[in-house]
């Protein structure tokens, strides 16, 4: 059965989860490497936590790249799109976001870190689905960066769905330390 790139990207990981080893090895091994690294990535995370969740195909530039260059960048990667561009530093750390719209009205020669925002809410890759889904940002934003304390890749998840009961809400979606980008938590319904 084949499935289509962008289904794959969002849920290939959910999947995966419910296949035991050793297939689950043979399968992502078959996978183009950057997904592979994704979904090992995705892996090493508890289910009920926001790191299990993002989409690690989220795009993410240095605040000097001219916004035509991004734009294109963007073209050229249509699973990256989402809401928001992430701003990081050479060493990934978060420096801002920039919204899609901000991104198109700009104006010829314009940087990305000159319509970026700063970046108010952020999740920890490692909070619990239930503090995620409480978080304040999500008034604010359909997006909120997911970041962790080492280094690791990029991505963005959806808007947590409410949690099961028995989710400990004891990992905090707030306390985030202004470390490295994992990716991006988004909403998929209007409030």
């Amino acid at each position: 059965m084949r499935f289509p790139l962008r289904w794959m990207l969002d849920h290939g990981s959910a999947v995966l989860r419910y296949v035991r080893q050793p297939r689950r090895d043979q399968l992502i091994a078959q996978l183009p490497t950057a997904t592979a690294l994704a979904f090992r990535l995705l892996l090493t995370y508890p289910e009920d936590t926001v790191g299990a969740w993002i989409n690690t195909h989220c795009l993410a530039v240095a605040p000097e790249t001219l916004v035509s260059e991004a734009l294109e960048r963007l073209r050229q990667s249509p699973e990256s799109v989402g809401p928001y561009l992430y701003v990081v530093d050479a060493d990934r750390r978060l420096q801002g976001m920039a919204a899609m719209a901000d991104l198109l009205r700009a104006g010829r020669g314009a940087t990305v870190a000159q319509t970026m925002q700063p970046a108010r809410h952020r999740l920890s890759a490692r909070a619990s689905l239930a503090a995620a889904h409480q978080h304040q940002g999500w008034k604010e934003y359909h997006a909120l960066p997911v970041l962790q304390c080492r280094p690791a890749g990029r991505g963005a998840a959806p808007r947590p769905p409410t949690p099961p009961a028995s989710t400990s809400a004891r990992r905090s979606a707030s306390r985030v330390r202004p470390d490295r980008l994992t990716g991006a938590a988004g909403a998929v319904a209007p409030r």
